[in-house]
């Protein structure tokens, strides 16, 4: 009977309340030595530990104190009664007036406590990216068509605290029975404590409604960013008082409401009385639902929670922040610390471990894997090991970029750890062993060849390698006894072995395709493999992002046209370095930024000179260059101040986050539109100097004139509405491995692909068409020339001709020539090279490209004025001009 106790039952009766400790003890070590775990007991590079067979035994009283503390038995006295057997069915009996009352909890009603309350029973598990972060969970049972609450549950949640853990409630109906013809579903909204803001929704339709008693099992994964308005909603919100939001998951849309409004389309008004510091999210049975920040609590949020401000609450050391419970929930830890980067500990007192990794290698590559491996079982047997000590292994992986500029790779660990191979170029490397874990501790390692764990492959001969798996794990032993060298090898599938000090294969299992995606929690964009330091509960990510994305969440990407001086740039700034001592690109990139900005200054101011004269200003053409001029102004200074707020923002030197958010959003936007109407504006000089060729003296000036200036403004209009998108969806985020701040797009998830492939779309038509515009301007006064050949005297030779019509039409031809020969390497560079694969990349190549698209405002002078004989001639007479008007000047000055 005591074996069936504790084998499997385990309930606690009279049959079985004498079952001693002792059966439990000789049954557990009879149970755990039917399991074989991976040990390090007879690893090569200690013998073997002896343990004598007449050590002495825990004594029955320890033994048994040890195990009823680990396990949390309870021994049921005899006499101790059952609930069942008081009057209150599950309820608490009280006396009140000389009468038995009873207290019922929620799901039971009556006088005894005899009915069953109709109900949803929710179990919630919560996956969260920010383990840091505590956040708010309203899980709410609302009826379908109203959206009128019935009830709801409030949920704290930290990560660190509450990581895997299950949260069973139940949500009770209004009525008592509820409406059999309503339909009712299970909305959740999720909070920000920090920020006390909304991040995301979901809804869970209630299908058998017809159950007095249903059961609804959730998992869910908080998004990384917060949810945006939706742009295509069927629903009409109430403007001003709500927006239309989905919910994740379903894909259904509903309106959210602003504080003080409610119903379906946020229509129905209320008193809101939570706290100013808190969040009104709606309103039950006429009070207000509040979300408190961290230090607050109470049903509106006016009680302080000072907690942390107690004598006996934790003292968060190395810039750890307490976060409170509820003071309302009684447990042993009332606080928490939520712990910097790099500490650990109940109070943040312990360093993670520090290992630093020399890379002694041929090559260098970008980047590289690293595999803790925890020994559970690597302890000699004894009497008593407590279930923390034993079991089979655990493996956490991280990613780790190795510096452009450094061959060092330094990783801070918090986990114990035995074990650590690096996974390096496809091959793996076993470079450290330790039998004992020693916390906080520094470790300085070397990569090297001759570290290598070689593939079976290499070790056995083709026939044992082409084995079942079964059959082929039963020679693993070979390679250890035939080469006395060998430290580690492993097959392609499942194991990673060791060779013993008497040369046997000691081997565990290692998945070498596993997922990297940090249980679904979104972590990583763009595809990006996440790696956490645990694989249970983590504590912190990092992300290996795939081809043509950088960031420590590949948030950057490097293709094509979207190459951005964020992206060429940013990582060759080294914070923590003068400007003089940092990379070569970056300096010679400020040098070049310079020359760039005088000469396109002094480009734009000679060509305002000489377009604003009103014998010139009589076609359309002359307006468009006109306002180039003024253009090339604008995108030359936001060129430079792009440059420098960049240097100036990676060197730290910057540290005003709205100053920063706000250049963010408008640089790279006015620098992006700028560069495109001065395209279009080009494009539209090539194709009226082709119309009056063409008309001669047909073409009519006076509505060319009037044309201009309504064609200038749509450009501009049309550039700026097809680019509106990026301004608003940028943002700033944190990279706390490189310790930068990037201005980034990121858009919605639910139109991130659309919005990312119409973005990439019109860049490349605001790029291309204009330079075809160009091409067939150029092309076709060719053609023209051509024709005019044709139509004159057939004794001109049609070299002479040629000639004739060049020098006639020098400006038309060489003007488009010029923009084709400038565009020609942006458009090579960006459908030949595909992207910038690695931050070790060079960046020369990249750099070209980026200059070269601000060639066109630069060379507008060159291009546009000094060919034309017409506009030379008067920028000579302006100038002619200018200069008497400042000798005249400066002689009335000697005289006066």
């Amino acid at each position: 009977q005591c074996e069936v106790f504790w084998g499997s039952i385990r309930q606690i009766k009279k049959e079985n309340i004498i079952c001693t400790l002792d059966n439990f003890y000789r049954l557990s070590l009879t149970k755990l030595g039917k399991s074989q775990h991976f040990s390090l007991a007879n690893y090569s590079i200690v013998p073997p530990l002896f343990v004598p067979s007449s050590s002495p035994f825990l004594s029955k009283r320890a033994l048994s104190t040890n195990v009823l503390e680990r396990n949390q038995l309870i021994l049921v006295s005899e006499r101790q009664v059952s609930l069942t057997e008081f009057p209150c069915r599950g309820g608490i009996p009280i006396y009140f007036q000389g009468y038995i009352r009873c207290l019922c909890p929620p799901i039971l009603y009556g006088s005894f406590c005899e009915y069953q309350n109709q109900r949803v029973s929710v179990t919630l598990q919560i996956g969260a990216p920010e383990w840091r972060t505590p956040f708010v969970f309203i899980v709410y049972l609302m009826d379908y068509t109203f959206e009128i609450i019935n009830s709801y549950h409030y949920i704290r949640y930290l990560s660190i605290r509450d990581c895997r853990k299950k949260f069973n409630f139940h949500l009770l109906y209004s009525f008592r029975p509820k409406p059999l013809h309503q339909s009712y579903s299970v909305r959740i909204d999720v909070f920000d404590m920090l920020k006390v803001k909304y991040r995301a929704s979901w809804s869970f339709p209630i299908i058998f409604s017809f159950l007095p008693v249903n059961r609804l099992p959730i998992q869910l994964t908080v998004p990384f960013i917060s949810a945006s308005s939706e742009v295509t909603c069927p629903l009409k919100c109430n403007k001003g008082h709500g927006r239309c939001a989905s919910f994740l998951y379903s894909g259904k849309y509903f309106c959210q409401c602003e504080a003080g409004w409610s119903g379906p389309l946020c229509t129905i008004p209320y008193q809101c009385n939570c706290s100013p510091d808190s969040l009104c999210v709606g309103t039950w049975k006429n009070q207000s639902i509040c979300v408190c920040p961290t230090h607050k609590y109470g049903k509106r949020c006016y009680l302080t929670n000072d907690l942390c401000q107690e004598k006996n609450a934790k003292k968060c050391r190395n810039k750890g922040t307490c976060i409170p419970r509820d003071p309302r929930i009684l447990v042993d830890d009332r606080t928490i610390c939520s712990c910097s980067e790099r500490f650990f500990g109940d109070e943040c007192q312990l360093n993670d471990t520090r290992v630093d990794i020399l890379i002694a290698m041929p090559v260098i590559e970008d980047s590289l894997l690293i595999h803790f491996i925890t020994v559970n079982s690597h302890m000699p047997t004894i009497q008593y090991l407590s279930s923390n000590k034993w079991g089979p292994h655990e493996r956490s992986t991280t990613f780790k970029r190795i510096p452009f500029d450094s061959d060092i790779v330094t990783v801070y660990w918090s986990n114990p750890f035995h074990l650590i191979f690096v996974e390096y170029d496809n091959q793996i490397y076993l470079v450290f062993i330790q039998l004992n874990y020693n916390s906080s501790a520094y470790l300085s390692i070397k990569l090297q060849p001759h570290q290598r764990c070689p593939s079976v492959d290499e070790l056995l001969n083709r026939n044992i390698v082409n084995y079942p798996r079964l059959h082929r794990v039963k020679y693993y032993h070979i390679p250890c006894q035939e080469r006395p060298d060998l430290e580690c090898f492993h097959d392609s599938d499942q194991f990673i072995c060791l060779c013993t000090h008497d040369r046997r294969a000691n081997c565990f299992t290692f998945d070498h395709h596993m997922q990297y995606n940090c249980q679904q929690l979104s972590y990583c964009e763009n595809n990006g493999q996440c790696f956490q330091n645990n694989a249970k509960c983590p504590t912190a990510a990092i992300c290996a992002c795939p081809k043509c994305y950088l960031g420590s969440r590949c948030q950057l990407s490097t293709r094509g046209f979207g190459l951005t001086l964020d992206v060429i740039l940013g990582y060759q700034i080294r914070p923590k370095l003068a400007f003089s001592r940092q990379p070569l690109p970056l300096i010679i990139s400020g040098v070049i930024t310079i020359i760039m900005l005088v000469f396109g200054l002094f480009n734009a101011f000679v060509s305002i000179i000489t377009f604003q004269q009103k014998r010139l200003r009589t076609v359309g053409c002359v307006i468009y260059l006109f306002t180039a001029a003024i253009i090339s102004i604008l995108t030359m200074t936001m060129f430079t101040l792009k440059y420098f707020f960049l240097v100036f923002t990676q060197l730290t030197m910057l540290r005003n986050r709205t100053f920063i958010l706000g250049q963010c959003l408008i640089l790279d936007f006015f620098l992006k539109i700028l560069l495109q109407i001065g395209d279009w504006l080009y494009a539209c000089v090539a194709i009226e100097r082709l119309i009056t060729q063409q008309k001669d003296v047909h073409f009519n000036n006076k509505l060319s004139q009037k044309w201009a200036k309504y064609i200038i403004l749509f450009v501009c209009i049309i550039v700026a509405g097809t680019s509106i998108q990026e301004p608003l969806n940028r943002v700033l985020i944190d990279d706390e491995d490189e310790e930068r701040i990037w201005c980034i797009v990121r858009y919605s998830n639910s139109y991130s692909t659309l919005l990312n492939k119409y973005t990439s779309i019109s860049t490349v038509i605001h790029f291309i068409c204009p330079f075809g515009i160009n091409l067939i301007s150029a092309f076709g006064l060719i053609l023209l020339i051509a024709k005019n050949r044709s139509e004159s005297e057939e004794n001109v030779s049609f070299h002479k001709h040629l000639n004739i019509q060049f020098r006639k039409l020098k400006s038309f031809i060489i003007s488009p020539m010029v923009l084709i020969l400038v565009a020609l390497p942006r458009i090579l560079l960006a459908f030949l090279v595909e992207c910038m694969k690695s931050a070790r990349e060079s960046v020369i190549i990249y750099l070209v490209g980026y200059f070269i698209s601000f060639l066109p405002p630069i060379l507008l002078f060159i291009v546009f004025v000094l060919p034309s004989t017409l506009y030379f001639k008067e920028f000579q007479r302006v100038m002619k001009s200018d200069w008497k008007m400042f000798r005249c000047w400066k002689f009335n000055k000697r005289i006066n």
